[in-house]
């Protein structure tokens, strides 16, 4: 008796411990993991899942999950698995998240547990993993492809068009040959912008290959040396250009921020009526809010103009890659890139880009450079 005591008690004490293990480890899982009987009650809940679905296990031991899992999508199916005996089946779902305009997204992937011996399902497992960073990609993705296509579509057709005309017929004056050519050469040109900025996001998502070349020059040549550009191409429209009597001296990348200005000035263009006129400005200002809070100026160029504006919320969501203000069939040519650029490389210079705008009324973006 007292050799089979002292067995039972070393039994006992070794499941106890096993028991201990295995609670310690689900308790250490990062994932949520919740595990139900064959009556679809909960009987096992680590931390991780107490968190997720804002509950405590203590309070839903051998509850329904009617009455402990909340959400509709994890409850249904997590039914819908049980029932139908399916083994690692993966599904969707969406929990409230610190922002309430942006849930969190959850993958929750089920398995059936049998018995060894019966092949009866005895419970279910439930692995739960925030997915949100992952789904956020893969609709970046699936954006950027749509977006792409279409834009790259646009020139390439326009291209195809006219040169076809121009190879096969034959009665073409001269002064038509010159208009389809220069249509084509128009059409080129936009290919290349929209490639250029495909390009320029990779390198800066990659953060490869898009290093500044920073040297002295000056501010006014800056901008005057952009105008010219957009006074041919769109006639119709007054770009007034002020600038301070005295020459300011920066040191940027005189390139790229060219290329700020081109992008700036491209979209008020592209959303201005015709005969208005748009206003870039150049000034020197208090240096306050900058990172590089050791020079006591900064350069602020502002470019407004009297288009069709923005709301508050369009404005919040101006320099995320892809955004576009109108995404009609009618809207201009754009892949939602050039403010996305425009952000980057004034952020690079230390310096600060932001966009004041209201309905009707037009949008002035300003930014900032130390001095």
């Amino acid at each position: 008796m007292k050799e089979r005591t002292k067995e039972l008690n070393r039994a006992l004490y070794d499941t106890q411990e096993a028991r201990d293990r295995i609670d310690g480890i689900l308790k250490s899982v990062g994932d949520g993991l919740i595990v139900t009987d064959i009556y679809n009650r909960v009987i096992l809940m680590n931390r991780a899942a107490e968190n997720l679905l804002d509950v405590r296990f203590s309070e839903l031991i051998e509850q329904p999950i009617d009455f402990a899992i909340q959400d509709d999508t994890l409850r249904d199916q997590l039914k819908a698995t049980l029932d139908k005996k399916e083994t690692d089946g993966q599904f969707d779902f969406k929990l409230p998240g610190e922002d309430t305009k942006h849930p969190r997204i959850m993958c929750a992937r089920t398995s059936v547990i049998k018995d060894r011996t019966s092949e009866q399902t005895t419970s279910i497992i439930t692995i739960i993993h925030d997915v949100t960073h992952e789904r956020e990609v893969e609709l970046m993705k699936t954006e950027f492809l749509s977006t792409a296509a279409h834009e790259l579509r646009t020139p390439l057709t326009s291209i195809q068009g006219f040169s076809e005309i121009l190879i096969t017929r034959k009665d073409l004056s001269k002064e038509e040959r010159r208009k389809f050519l220069s249509y084509i050469n128009k059409q080129a040109s936009s290919l290349a912008m929209i490639v250029n900025d495909l390009l320029d996001v990779s390198r800066i998502e990659s953060e490869l290959g898009f290093a500044l070349n920073k040297q002295k020059c000056i501010a006014g040549d800056v901008i005057k040396d952009v105008i010219p550009y957009f006074q041919e191409s769109s006639p119709k429209l007054k770009i007034e250009v002020v600038l301070p009597d005295k020459p300011v001296e920066l040191f940027v990348d005189k390139e790229k921020m060219q290329q700020v200005l081109k992008n700036i000035l491209s979209n008020a263009i592209k959303y201005s009526p015709e005969d208005s006129v748009i206003r870039v400005v150049g000034e020197i200002v208090p240096n306050l809010e900058l990172v590089d809070n050791e020079r006591s100026s900064a350069f602020r160029i502002s470019i407004e103009d009297r288009g069709i504006g923005m709301t508050p919320g369009q404005v919040e969501q101006i320099f995320n890659k892809f955004y576009r203000v109108d995404v009609s069939d009618s809207a201009p040519e754009g892949t939602g890139l050039g403010m996305t650029i425009v952000r980057y490389i004034v952020e690079m210079h230390d310096g600060k880009v932001w966009v004041e705008s209201e309905p009707g009324k037009g949008t002035t973006v300003k930014f900032v450079i130390p001095i």
